[in-house]
Order: C-alpha cells, then structure tokens, then sequence
C-alpha cells in the first residue's frame, strides 16, 4: 500500500473516533444531568404535595376533633413523612434545583 492511501484511512479512523468520543465524553453526560435535573424537580413537587396532604389531613383532624391515632387506624405511615422531615427534604430539594440551574 501507498503511504498516501494509509495516511487516509489511519485519517478516517481517527475522524470517526474522536467522533464518538465527543459524543460518549459530551452529549451522554449532558443528558444524564438534565435528565436528573428533571427528576429532581420531579421529587420536590411530590413532597410539596406530600407537605400539603399533611397540612390538610391536620386540620381535618382538628376540624372534626379526631386523634391522629384514630385517623391512621389499620394504616402504616412511615416515618419518613414525618412533618419535620419533609420539611427538611424541600429545603434540600429546593437548594439543589435552584442552584444547579
């Protein structure tokens, strides 16, 4: 083979594969982070509503002078919707979507 001919395919190859390193080394991460953006933004507008379900099942409680314990009969709530928690979890989730945009 010519040595014109071998510089030209070592070329094309070499083209082609920073082609896909860009894209492995670029686009795959970009979208992997907005896609955690995303779900980020997704989780907080969940415990927003978790916070608000709260927020009304209290005040049907003491509107209708019903204990917590009565209320939650025969229910498991885990501890993780604990008041304080969700609260400290909005915080956190409000900090992450805030800052990284």
């Amino acid at each position: 083979m010519d040595i014109g001919i071998c510089s030209i395919i070592v070329a094309l190859i070499t083209g082609i594969s920073s082609i896909v390193t860009a894209i492995i080394w670029g686009y795959v991460p970009k979208k992997r982070s907005q896609e955690i953006k995303r779900l980020r933004r997704e989780l907080l507008e969940v415990y927003i509503g978790a916070y608000n379900l709260k927020a009304v099942e209290e005040s049907l409680e003491a509107e209708s002078g019903v204990s917590k314990i009565v209320a939650r009969k025969d229910l498991m709530i885990t501890e993780k919707l604990e008041t304080k928690r969700i609260e400290k979890r909005i915080q956190a989730l409000q900090q992450l979507v805030g800052g990284s945009e």
